[in-house]
């Protein structure tokens, strides 16, 4: 859906009652079940036991009822090698995301993984240096003298 009047107006036969006023994770597929939505509501309550229930704060739908502003976060580490040979782990989803980035999509246009436009800009980074604007400059100057670090100077 692009009009955003219209999501307002399915938010507000979803996730909104008089009762519970607050905001919600609107699942993934949409409302019907015919676009998999089930799988996206899967989604939505690992997502809400992991950063609501676990991490102790307010479940999505809690975050806006006045004096309710204890958002969270959930932080999880994994290691991979615990699933199979590293190398072959990171060669599969290299495939994956490479599968994802040609998918058919609009002319002119090109699909990123989350991640992409950071590499490119890092790559980009070290080859023309960091641009950072007057103001920033300053700022990062004035902070290094309040904790005694030299700033090195623009390049």
């Amino acid at each position: 859906v692009t009009d955003a009047q219209k999501v307002e107006d399915n938010l507000a036969k979803v996730a909104f009652t008089e009762d519970e006023p607050g905001g919600g994770v609107l699942t993934l597929g949409g409302l019907l079940e015919q676009n998999s939505n089930y799988k996206g509501f899967g989604n939505s309550l690992v997502v809400e036991l992991l950063t609501g229930i676990l991490a102790q704060g307010s479940i999505s739908a809690d975050t806006n009822k006045p004096g309710r502003h204890d958002f969270s976060q959930f932080f999880l580490t994994i290691n991979p090698a615990l699933f199979g040979e590293l190398d072959d782990l990171k060669q599969r989803a290299s495939k994956m995301f490479d599968r994802i980035r040609h998918l058919k999509h609009v002319s002119g246009t090109h699909i990123m993984i989350p991640g992409d436009r950071e590499y490119k800009h890092y790559d980009e980074n070290l080859k023309q240096g960091v641009v950072i604007d007057d103001k920033t400059a300053k700022e990062l100057e004035t902070i290094g003298k309040q904790a005694g670090v030299a700033v090195p100077p623009a390049i």
